[in-house]
């Protein structure tokens, strides 16, 4: 008994084209690819996966390790600004934000979920690389991450507790526009989603990294990655002693009934 044919769409495009064998499909040439990649789509993910390998060798080289500092700095004001954003959701307040040349930081909040905010760093610097890798796929969406980024450079500037945060801000910002200035003299704006693609390449991998030298490398105690370790162990702890006592509460009680109920049908 023969194979049953084996259908393929002969566009994969239109999901309601008409459907032909493979054989057929191929016996006519059909492009069979499911998502055919344009020359552009070519070079976006190429760009993603160099900055990739550029940023991970940098980031782990000692040599060389200080190139990524002043986009490590950003990275970590992003990181602090998404625990400031969380504390205002959580209808808390933010006091300040502070970020060191040690490749430390701090926000300093009152009230809000404390949950929420402290896993909100990590979670909040994913999203900003995500966000900006995917605006970075259309040169208009590179120029709108490179706006975002400056008005989130703003919002660290405004809330910075220190020097170096303050400065930090205002010269990278200051960086980005100029680099966005000459770009657009020179009728060059797909540099600046070039640029703006390494930023949030480097972002999005900023969680990753740093949880790994905090939690493997180096050992950092007061991270965010072992504070909520510890908490999350904490809270995981607290839950099964209360299932546990709600157990053998429920037991108590069933034991109670029962030895209730067979004295009153003694009785």
């Amino acid at each position: 008994m023969a194979p049953a044919p084996v259908w393929l769409p002969s566009t994969p495009w239109l999901p309601g084209s008409p459907q032909l064998p493979l054989g057929a499909a191929r016996a006519a040439n059909v492009n069979l690819s499911l998502w055919p990649l344009s020359s552009d789509d070519r070079l976006y993910l190429g760009l993603i996966a160099a900055y990739s390998v550029i940023v991970i060798f940098l980031w782990i080289t000692p040599g060389v390790r200080l190139l990524l500092l002043p986009l490590k700095l950003v990275s970590i004001a992003l990181h602090e600004l998404s625990h400031a954003t969380a504390a205002l959701l959580t209808c808390g307040q933010v006091v300040s934000i502070t970020v060191n040349a040690d490749q430390g930081g701090c926000t300093l909040t009152r009230g809000g979920s404390r949950a929420i905010i402290l896993s909100a760093g990590y979670l909040g610097s994913s999203a900003w690389g995500g966000a900006l890798i995917f605006a970075c796929r259309h040169p208009v969406g590179g120029q709108v991450g490179a706006g975002a980024l400056l008005v989130a450079l703003a919002a660290v500037a405004y809330w910075a507790d220190g020097c170096l945060t303050l400065l930090g801000s205002i010269v990278m910002a200051g960086a980005l526009v100029a680099g966005w200035v000459v770009a657009g003299m020179t009728g060059r704006l797909e540099l600046v989603g070039f640029g703006v693609l390494f930023v949030g390449v480097l972002i999005g991998l900023y969680s990753v990294c740093d949880i790994a030298d905090d939690l493997v490398l180096r050992r950092v105690n007061e991270s965010d990655a072992v504070q909520f370790a510890k908490e999350s162990a904490a809270a995981v702890a607290a839950t099964i002693s209360a299932v546990n006592a709600a157990s053998d509460t429920a037991d108590v009680r069933r034991r109670h009934r029962s030895f209730r109920g067979h004295c009153f049908g003694r009785a």
